[in-house]
């Protein structure tokens, strides 16, 4: 089912206390995007909401996708309706690109796609046991992936590489849905701790051809990806990661990707029924190991935390705190 989009009560203090009252003649509609920014930044969200509500409905330039973008939530406006013109522009090109695109294999087991751009050997002490915790499960399925490795195996239009190149997880983004569009299979990120087989899972996580964890709605977490070859939403999402590549060599902020999944939920009712048909699951259990990496260790925890998910979002931006939960990740005495 599409979700419901929620009608934002208004606060009990309307913005006329701000000097905004949104039923003046004349009314700066610009000025009224900037309080809702303003607002955003120091997290009172449901009066963002409501002034960037009472925006839209005096700008002569906004779109039903504006609405659709609040109502889910209003943090990142900004950068999410400029990634929605963007798809309003572009989506029938998008979706042209993504019938003729060839070609993807068919064959064989679905593989595991892991990448550390310097290679594995190089990677943290955190890195390093996730690869080695995912080799006991899957021998013989992974992909392992170095800077030199992901650029043989996609090979992406000069100008999109040249652009997305310069920032390492913009180049992942684009690659890791090229990658799936082709071979199908599940794109890990090396930091993914897995405690139960992927591809054991994968029969019930691709009943839509596709998964992503989700936060809610069509904003999803990309750190785990799985998906059938030549699946719509790879595919779109994939073409619409090289459009903007072509045409911009700097990116609307870090999660641009997401705001384009969103976007095209939102503009493309293909990309919408695929998404539907996805089984709805929360990226917060995965990531709650994460926030308990500096815990101290006793089987108990871990063992309640490991038993979540079946796989597990870490960072490797930590230091390794002795007696801690990371300690015995990193040395696998669990």
């Amino acid at each position: 089912m599409r979700p419901i989009l929620r009608r934002p009560t208004p606060p009990a203090a309307e913005p006329a206390t701000l000097g905004l009252d949104p039923r003046r003649p004349g009314l700066d509609v610009h000025r009224l995007y900037e309080v809702g920014e303003a607002l955003e930044k120091h997290r009172e969200l449901k009066h963002a909401s409501w002034v960037y509500l009472q925006a839209i409905a005096h700008d002569p330039t906004a779109l039903p996708v504006d609405r659709q973008l609040v109502n889910s939530e209003p943090q990142r406006f900004k950068h999410r309706r400029i990634m929605a013109r963007f798809v309003n522009d572009h989506l029938p090109e998008l979706k042209r690109r993504v019938r003729t695109t060839g070609p993807v294999e068919t064959e064989g087991t679905p593989k595991l796609f892991v990448f550390w751009e310097q290679g594995f050997d190089n990677a943290p002490p955190v890195v390093r046991s996730c690869r080695r915790r995912l080799e006991k499960m899957h021998a013989g399925e992974i992909v392992d992936l170095d800077l030199t490795g992901l650029r043989k195996m996609v090979d992406l239009p000069h100008e999109v590489h040249t652009h997305a190149s310069k920032n390492r997880a913009h180049f992942s983004d684009v690659a890791r849905f090229a990658l799936l569009h082709r071979y199908g299979g599940a794109w890990l990120d090396a930091t993914c701790l897995v405690t139960e087989s992927v591809t054991d899972r994968l029969p019930e996580l691709l009943n839509s051809g596709f998964f992503a964890f989700r936060y809610h709605d069509a904003l999803i977490s990309n750190w785990f990806l799985a998906s059938k070859p030549g699946n719509y939403i790879t595919g779109i999402v994939y073409q619409g990661l090289c459009e903007y590549w072509r045409r911009r060599d700097i990116d609307v902020n870090y999660f641009f990707n997401h705001h384009l999944f969103e976007s095209l939920y939102y503009l493309d009712p293909e990309f919408a029924q695929v998404w539907d048909r996805t089984p709805d699951v929360s990226s917060h259990p995965p990531h709650a190991l994460q926030r308990a990496m500096h815990d101290p260790y006793t089987e108990e925890r871990l063992q309640e935390l490991l038993q979540q998910s079946f796989i597990h979002k870490l960072t490797y931006k930590r230091d390794t705190k002795p007696g801690s939960l990371l300690e015995h990740i990193e040395q696998e005495s669990f």
